[in-house]
């Protein structure tokens, strides 16, 4: 068939089908640039993650050491505690 020949809305339908193509592909472009951008965004994440690491690990076993280097001591104040009260009562008793 000729130009001549075809009927305006198949133009029109043609157009209309290749406008949409060129969105769809558009589309499809974008979100795989996005998905390389969040790639790359991932990797950047992990290397700066895997670099502090090191610090991470130390913060976190300096917190556990001070949380329980507190509970050790107050444990001790309990234990001084009834161990006293224990000793008092035993020179009240035999007094």
């Amino acid at each position: 068939m000729h130009a001549a020949t075809i009927p305006t809305s198949s133009i029109a339908l043609l157009s209309v089908e290749s406008s949409r193509d060129r969105r769809i592909r558009s589309a499809m472009v974008r979100a795989h640039e996005q998905i390389k951008i969040n790639k790359i965004k991932k990797t950047e994440m992990l290397q700066k993650a895997r670099a502090a690491l090191p610090l991470t690990k130390l913060r976190e076993r300096a917190f556990e050491g001070a949380f329980f280097s507190v509970a050790l001591i107050a444990m001790a104040g309990w234990v001084y505690f009834i161990t006293l009260l224990l000793v008092r009562l035993f020179l009240w008793f035999f007094g």
